[in-house]
């Protein structure tokens, strides 16, 4: 059992006893990027223009993307 409080912009949302509670697991650190150089050619090709598409919507400026 855990005794969990909950505060947001001073006020008391919750605060009383929890059962069954699990903490979130803790992320891992990774000391290198997410591998995106060893990925299928068609992987990387639909990624980028996922991420492309999303920065469109974001900002409202055309993005052009190359694919070699």
């Amino acid at each position: 059992m855990a005794h969990l409080r909950v505060e947001v912009d001073h006020q008391e949302l919750f605060d009383g006893e929890v059962e069954d509670w699990n903490p979130t697991p803790n992320m891992p650190e990774l000391d290198h990027g997410a591998g995106f150089a060893n990925l299928p050619s068609d992987v990387r090709e639909a990624l980028t223009l996922a991420m492309a598409k999303t920065l469109e919507k974001i900002t409202g400026y055309r993005v052009r993307v190359y694919i070699k």
